[in-house]
């Protein structure tokens, strides 16, 4: 629970919801104790890219072999002996 400045009591999940809509729409935040600041447009896109890296997970990594290139995957076929071709 997080006590505002009126003293109003709000959920913690549902205060950093508002701070991330505002940041987002007005360009600053509005703490607890009533303080504004103003957000310069790096910490606005930080805003943007917060739920969804919450929501989705981190962007998937990309897996590379053991020279720092592409995974290589090799299919070995065989004909209807058994015989590799």
């Amino acid at each position: 629970m997080v006590t505002l400045s009126d003293g109003t009591r709000i959920n913690g999940k549902r205060y950093l919801a508002g701070l991330i809509a505002e940041a987002i729409t007005e360009g600053r935040i509005t703490l607890a104790n009533g303080e504004q600041i103003e957000l310069g447009t790096d910490d606005i896109v930080m805003f943007m890219k917060y739920p969804f890296a919450q929501i989705d997970g981190p962007p998937p990594q990309e897996h590379t072999g053991a020279d720092g290139g592409p995974l290589r995957i090799l299919i070995e076929y065989a004909d209807s002996d058994g015989n590799p071709t």
